[in-house]
């Protein structure tokens, strides 16, 4: 998961290049073998040395794992959404176009494309 060929057990988790994804996936995989772990210890325990005193330790919730069934109501956003009467509701989606002042008064921003050169200062502000 790494991509280092050998880890100790001293060795600093994220020094090795782990991030938060690789630590859910870690996770996820020390419960399959059965070690009862969290995020929260592997952040707060970032060696395998430190891990192996807390294993098991942190009594965390556990959502009930069986199938759900019945129905759901829709959120504000999903009725929203279907009261559109969409003609193809499968190909929505939500643009946002963001300009920049520099760019609204003909500033150092404006009629550059994405592919020109960056320009040398960020804008200070962006308005939607």
């Amino acid at each position: 998961m790494l991509s280092v060929e050998r880890v100790g057990i001293h060795d600093n988790f994220f020094e090795l290049g782990g991030d938060s994804i690789i630590s859910i996936q870690i996770i996820a995989r020390a419960r399959e073998a059965g070690l009862d772990l969290t995020l929260r210890q592997l952040f707060q325990n970032q060696t395998v040395a430190d891990l192996a005193k807390v294993a098991g330790t942190e009594a965390g919730a556990r959502a009930e794992q069986s199938a759900l069934e019945g129905d759901v109501p829709l959120t504000p956003i999903q009725h929203w959404f279907f009261e559109q009467e969409i003609a193809h509701p499968h190909h929505f989606n939500q643009a946002v176009l963001i300009e920049t002042r520099a760019a609204r008064s003909g500033g150092a921003c404006a009629g550059r494309r994405a592919d020109d050169e960056p320009p040398r200062r960020a804008p200070r502000a962006v308005q939607l």
